[in-house]
């Protein structure tokens, strides 16, 4: 094997894309996982959409190649454990879930695809359907182990029916300007012609540096206009435009201009296609909440994780499997307690075990909270 391709904790993330994708070619395997093979293509895909995701929030880990390793042995385990207790989610279940992230993206960000966001994060539709296989086979281990019955599941969405869906929303192109500036007297006069406010409008007018960006492009919740502004931005048409008008923001108000683009409807999941995100958010919840049934469950399967005959294409990677198993002894992670111990917190925050890089889902309105009155 080329010892370029194993120099992985000191590499940049542009230097270990470029040499995993260049010089890591072969017939052997990457890895075998209690004799499953881990294949090489698998390694780099998921190393790459790692350095991606990680990439573009700006904080590109030093140790992708050590988690993506952690990553895919977790999978494996994972998926192999589910389909020998008889509850390997099916492919209507991995459907529902995929479908589920789609909609919710496309619905809360009109004019972009779901397609468009999977390649900014390095995946493809049939790369993401695997993780949520793999995220769904963990939940459905958890589910059996810990007994959550459908009545569980349905309570939870009747409790939080409002959080699988989206409400009425306006899509509007905004420019929002300080009142009694420069900038805002040369806009009144741009403006005058709503024929003038135009997505180039919008960009070049904005000081606000989110708005430059997206061209003012906003995806307002209804219930969320300032009231004082409401009654003529749920009347305009498609393409009228409203304002000047004062727009509430943290520490003041603004003048704002808005021009209605689109009305999106109420947007709900009913029940049989929010199953099985309703049923990964109980088991979150139990997680977030450190239940000590959760902790003991959850720490026997990473245990099984650990437990694993792991054998990789190079010593060093070897070396990379054994620290983290020693990291997680370390934290008294996956290894069984003394009778009578408390159980080991896990945290909000804490992946479950064979957990994938993070995917579209639920993604904010453009401009963060820039926009948003007070």
């Amino acid at each position: 094997m080329n010892r370029n391709c194993i120099l992985i904790s000191g590499l940049s993330a542009l230097a270990a894309t470029s040499l995993f994708t260049a010089g890591c070619g072969g017939e052997k395997p990457f890895a075998k996982v209690n004799g499953q093979v881990i294949t090489k293509d698998e390694y780099v895909q998921a190393l790459e959409q790692t350095l991606a995701v990680t990439g573009a929030q700006g904080a590109v880990p030093v140790p992708a190649g050590r988690m993506v390793l952690e990553q895919l042995i977790g999978r494996k385990i994972i998926l192999s454990e589910a389909a020998t207790q008889g509850v390997l989610p099916s492919d209507d279940d991995v459907s529902k879930a995929f479908r589920y992230r789609k909609d919710m993206l496309e619905q809360s960000q009109p004019g972009k695809t779901f397609e468009e966001e999977l390649q900014k994060q390095g995946t493809t539709p049939e790369a993401l359907r695997e993780n949520i296989k793999a995220e769904l086979a963990e939940v459905a281990l958890l589910v059996k182990q810990l007994s959550i019955g459908n009545d569980k599941v349905q309570q939870y969405y009747n409790e939080h029916k409002e959080e699988f869906g989206l409400p009425a929303r306006i899509q509007v192109r905004m420019i929002l300007l300080p009142p009694n500036s420069p900038q805002f007297a040369e806009a009144q006069k741009t403006l005058s012609d709503p024929k003038n406010f135009t997505e180039k409008a919008a960009r070049e007018i904005n000081v606000i540096p989110q708005l430059k960006v997206s061209a003012g492009l906003q995806v307002l919740p209804t219930a969320q206009i300032p009231p004082a502004v409401a009654g003529k931005v749920n009347a305009a048409a498609p393409g009228q435009v409203v304002g000047p008008v004062d727009w509430p923001m943290q520490g003041g108000s603004a003048k704002a201009w808005l021009k209605i683009e689109k009305k999106l409807p109420q947007y709900s999941v009913p029940i049989d296609q929010a199953a099985p995100i309703a049923r990964q958010r109980v088991v979150y919840q139990m997680q977030a909440m450190n239940d000590a049934n959760f902790s003991k469950v959850r720490n026997e399967i990473i245990k099984k994780k650990f437990d694993a005959s792991v054998e990789t294409s190079s010593p060093v990677y070897d070396t990379i499997w054994k620290s983290v198993k020693q990291s997680a002894q370390d934290a008294g992670i996956g290894v069984a307690p003394p009778p009578g111990a408390a159980p080991i917190p896990t945290g909000g925050a804490a992946p479950l075990p064979g957990g994938a890089a993070p995917a579209p889902g639920t993604a904010p309105a453009p401009g963060g909270d820039t926009a948003k009155p007070k």
